[in-house]
């Protein structure tokens, strides 16, 4: 059996921070950030749980699935004023002791795929090199298990 894809360009994908609402706090949705010149997602990675006892069948370490970190959600953007001020707004928000940074996320995909989360801004940096643009980085840290939805 074999499997042929036609592939697709990561071209027109989006993230959307969508704001959320903690009991009374209400976090701001950040929006539809701009200028991103690549998304990328560091994978879901759980722990291994060592159950292995003495009288185990055999002398070959048994493992179960433990707790799972659903990663983070890393970007490349071209320096514009609005997208870093967008994103300066997100990260580290002031809020009530015990309230939460948490907004739900979109990453939308060209074929209307959706990949959704809630999570924080974790990282946000830029470099001005001489010969080149100027460009930033950033990355949400992903909370909770994520869904997503197969596009068409």
């Amino acid at each position: 059996m074999s499997y042929s894809s036609p592939g697709m360009s990561g071209w027109r994908t989006t993230l959307e921070g969508k704001g959320s609402s903690e009991g009374e706090e209400v976090v701001a949705a950040t929006g539809l950030v701009g200028h991103i010149r690549r998304i990328g997602m560091s994978g879901m990675d759980s722990d291994d749980i060592d159950v292995t006892t003495m009288s185990s069948e055999n002398p070959f370490r048994e493992f179960v699935t433990g707790l799972t970190d659903a990663g983070e959600i890393e970007m490349d953007i071209v320096y514009e004023a609005d997208t870093f001020d967008q994103l300066f707004g997100a990260i580290g928000r002031d809020h009530a002791v015990g309230a939460s940074d948490l907004e739900d996320w979109d990453v939308t995909f060209p074929d209307g795929s959706v990949f959704s989360c809630r999570g924080y801004l974790r990282n946000l940096g830029v470099e001005s090199p001489m010969d080149e643009a100027i460009e930033g980085t950033a990355a949400l840290k992903i909370s909770g298990k994520p869904s997503f939805t197969a596009g068409s």
